[in-house]
């Protein structure tokens, strides 16, 4: 988890200021990142995590078929 990330997490039961203290960064790179758009990596990795379950779904089925036959 970055930094920025545990401010995020924290910050309904913490001030953001000093979540920001604690962790050694500033409000405004905070919130700048906050604003920033996903990189092309983070949307490529979204979508990979996204293709992953859906194959974990499905091979789940396929399990739960194959067992449910045998019964």
């Amino acid at each position: 988890m970055t930094r920025f990330r545990f401010v995020e997490a924290e910050a309904a039961q913490f001030p953001v200021s000093l979540l920001c203290r604690l962790v050694g960064v500033t409000g405004q790179g905070y919130y700048a990142w906050k604003r920033r758009p996903p990189s092309a990596r983070q949307l490529a990795d979204r979508l990979l995590a996204e293709r992953i379950r859906e194959i974990d779904l499905e091979s789940e089925e396929i399990y739960v078929r194959r067992g449910s036959t045998r019964s």
